[in-house]
């Protein structure tokens, strides 16, 4: 696919900004999520999509360093629920909030290989510590048994505590991230997007079609990745889970 930006809206400042400042600090990255799709398929970024997604190894910088970076040039961090996550969230007026997504390379005994992984997404590590999260959010709960579960509304504030002292323990959640094949981003390539030098996969389509799956060239308002993780969190072979 030929990409050709001639004649499509305006780039976002904070891609513009965020861009140089790792190339100052001479930190590697490479577009990747909605931002990547946007750019390769659309030849724009996506309207609705709220953030920029750059990606990096984790071992190219630490996520530290990186936030003291993106202060120094009037970025400010986004509160994490972890900050032990895969993903770190900058905010600057002028633009859309830039993701971070910090890369591992880990081994999926499944595949029986390395696979590339970032760990954004964390559910409740067993059935009673899926009951307490429920229950601390038993007045705006609509899962299964959510009858059962308003009815112990009144619990809410104790279960609530319980599970802020289990989440400080890393007790209470696992970690999950969806794999990608390694293969696919072990080779890059640069682009040019409003004179902006970016660098996306090598093989972008095969990318693409992993993570958005066979439909990936029809844009869908629907799609939410997330929601897809958590719908596939079953699937051994994608899913891998770190306890936290």
């Amino acid at each position: 696919m030929s990409i050709d930006i001639k004649n499509t809206k305006k780039i976002d400042n904070n891609l513009v900004l965020t861009t140089k400042i790792f190339k100052e600090n001479k930190i590697p990255f490479w577009l990747c999520g909605g931002t990547l799709l946007g750019i390769f398929r659309d030849k724009k970024l996506i309207e609705h999509d709220s953030d920029i997604d750059l990606a990096i190894w984790d071992n190219a910088i630490t996520k530290e360093r990186l936030i003291e970076i993106m202060i120094a040039n009037n970025f400010k961090p986004e509160k994490k629920f972890f900050f032990g996550d895969g993903i770190c969230t900058f905010h600057k007026d002028g633009g859309k909030n830039v993701d971070i997504h910090f890369y591992e390379i880990l081994y999926n005994k499944f595949l029986k290989k390395d696979v590339a992984i970032v760990f954004q997404n964390y559910l409740p590590k067993n059935i009673f510590m899926k009951f307490i999260d429920a229950v601390s959010i038993s007045n705006n709960y609509n899962g299964k048994f959510k009858y059962l579960i308003k009815v112990l509304y009144i619990f809410q504030p104790f279960f609530k505590f319980i599970k802020s002292i289990l989440v400080k323990k890393k007790m209470f959640y696992n970690a999950i991230g969806n794999s990608e094949p390694l293969e696919l981003l072990k080779d890059f390539k640069k682009i040019d997007f409003f004179g902006v030098e970016l660098r996306i996969p090598n093989r972008t389509e095969e990318y693409l079609k992993f993570i958005y799956g066979d439909e990936w060239k029809v844009p869908d308002n629907n799609f939410h990745y997330y929601h897809y993780m958590n719908e596939n969190a079953g699937e051994s072979e994608k899913i891998i889970i770190k306890k936290i």
